[in-house]
C-alpha cells in the first residue's frame, strides 16, 4: 500500500492562516480506508524569485506554523481562538530567534 504525504495547496492556498488550520488532509481522500496512509503535511513555497532568506521566513510564516496545527491537533480540538493562541506563542519564538515573519495580526 503506498503513503500519501497531503500538501496543503492540493486542499487550500494558504492564503489565510486559519484557513490551513481548519483544513483536513483527509478530505480529499474520498475512501476512509485510506486516512490512516496520510504520512503527514508540507508546505509549499511557489514563487520565481525571491530575493533572500528574510522574504522567505516572511512568506512561509505564519502558514508553516498552521500547517503544523493541523498536522499534529485533533479535527475537533481546532478552532479560531486556540489557534490564535498558539500562534501568538509562536510568533514570540520566532522573535528570540530572529525569524522574520508576518505577524497574525497584520491586516492584509
Amino acid at each position: 500500500m503506498r503513503r500519501i504525504l497531503f500538501s496543503a495547496d492540493l486542499l487550500v492556498v494558504l492564503a489565510t492562516a486559519f484557513a490551513a488550520s481548519a483544513a483536513n488532509p483527509t478530505t480529499i481522500i474520498p475512501a476512509p480506508e485510506f486516512h490512516s496512509h496520510v504520512l503527514g503535511g508540507q508546505v509549499n513555497l511557489w514563487t520565481e524569485y525571491i530575493p533572500n532568506l528574510r522574504q522567505v521566513q516572511y512568506m512561509m510564516f505564519p502558514g508553516l506554523g498552521a500547517l503544523s496545527e493541523m498536522d499534529w491537533s485533533p479535527k475537533q480540538a481546532r478552532d479560531w481562538e486556540s489557534f490564535k493562541a498558539h500562534a501568538a506563542l509562536n510568533e514570540k519564538r520566532l522573535e528570540a530567534l530572529g525569524v522574520n515573519y508576518r505577524p497574525l495580526s497584520k491586516p492584509d
